[in-house]
């Protein structure tokens, strides 16, 4: 089974009610989670970073947001909570790519792991283009 690391810029698509480019293959992703054909990990950040995005989007409520975070926690994603490990490559990625250090945990996580990142931040894959294990959703494949 394919394990994935995905970072908020995924998930954010799967609740955003809004013409989302890639939306299908967000979709697709997450139904093979389900269908439990792959594997998803994150950093339980992702939690924090998807409140907030949710909640600024003019198109959700409360009850929405509160939803689509439930609905997380029923998924089974796997949430990788911070070690001293991923911190030091989470700030060292941060520093050597210029990007944040919210980014870069997701990155590092990949690293540590073995297996891709896919991300839908498109501003951030260009900063880490040689990185091998970062995928961005668009050109993601099954």
């Amino acid at each position: 089974m394919r394990t994935y690391v995905i970072d908020t810029s995924v998930v954010v698509k799967w609740f955003s009610r809004s013409n989302e480019g890639d939306l299908e293959k967000a979709l697709m992703l997450r139904k093979l989670h389900l269908q439990r054909e792959c594997r998803l990990i994150s950093c339980d950040l992702l939690f924090y970073e998807l409140g907030n995005s949710l909640r600024h989007n003019p198109n959700l409520s409360k009850e929405d947001v509160v939803d689509a975070e439930k609905s997380i926690l029923k998924m089974r994603i796997e949430m990788i909570r911070p070690t001293e490990e991923i911190v030091e490559s989470s700030v060292s990625i941060s520093y050597q790519y210029d990007i944040t250090f919210y980014d870069a945990c997701f990155i590092a996580q990949a690293k540590l792991l073995s297996c891709e990142l896919i991300t839908a931040d498109m501003k951030c894959s260009k900063k880490v283009s040689g990185l091998e294990w970062i995928v961005p959703l668009s050109k993601w494949n099954i």
